[in-house]
């Protein structure tokens, strides 16, 4: 019983670049412990594969994410059909309009968006990281100025998803320094740690 309980700050307190965080993350802070608990005794009486167990676990919502982060099972589809969105809308406005009708789909896009570049600036070098900020001050440069559809081409969003699948892929094996120059290659930069 005692891993159920994360110590955490009052809901006032809670700050994340500046901005205080949302009661949702607060409360899903507190419900996260719960629900591995559940999820981790499904997997020990072998109702689950370790597979399922990673997909149902939720993280702990106290780090400096700044957005609740669900379970995969729940985010994971969702990436797909924004993927399907973004190829098909006209504007941006119909595209935001159309994700953000889903709070789970909103909750994919930005964590993905997010966690994608810790990752990345996790394990480039200080070239690699000079790329990948140059990249997401542009995206997020298109973003502001309502100019994304003009500035990227979002029906490539697929292969761009793959390739970051084939990275995180790599990754998770804790591949071998081939598959780690390999995978700097495919994604068109220069430096990994």
């Amino acid at each position: 019983m005692d891993n159920l309980h994360i110590p955490l700050s009052s809901r006032s307190s809670l700050k994340v670049t500046g901005q205080i965080l949302v009661k949702d993350k607060f409360d899903a802070a507190r419900f996260s412990p719960f629900w591995n608990e559940i999820v981790k005794n499904l997997r020990e009486e072998d109702y689950i594969t370790n597979l399922e167990m990673e997909l149902l676990q939720m993280p702990k919502n106290t780090g400096t994410v700044p957005m609740v982060q669900w379970p995969l099972f729940l985010l994971a589809s969702k990436l797909f059909l924004a993927k399907d969105i973004a190829g098909e809308s006209d504007t941006q406005d119909e595209l935001w309009d159309r994700i953000s009708r889903d709070d789970y789909m909103q909750d994919a896009v930005e964590e993905c968006f997010y966690t994608i570049k810790l990752i990345l600036t996790s394990i480039f070098d200080k070239e690699g990281n000079e790329w990948v900020e140059r990249i997401y001050d542009d995206i997020k440069a298109s973003i502001v100025q309502r100019t994304i559809h003009f500035d990227f081409q979002l029906k490539k969003l697929s292969l761009v998803m793959q390739k970051v699948t084939a990275l995180t892929g790599i990754l998770k094996e804790g591949g071998s320094p081939e598959l780690e120059i390999g995978s700097v290659k495919m994604c068109g930069c220069k430096g990994i740690r």
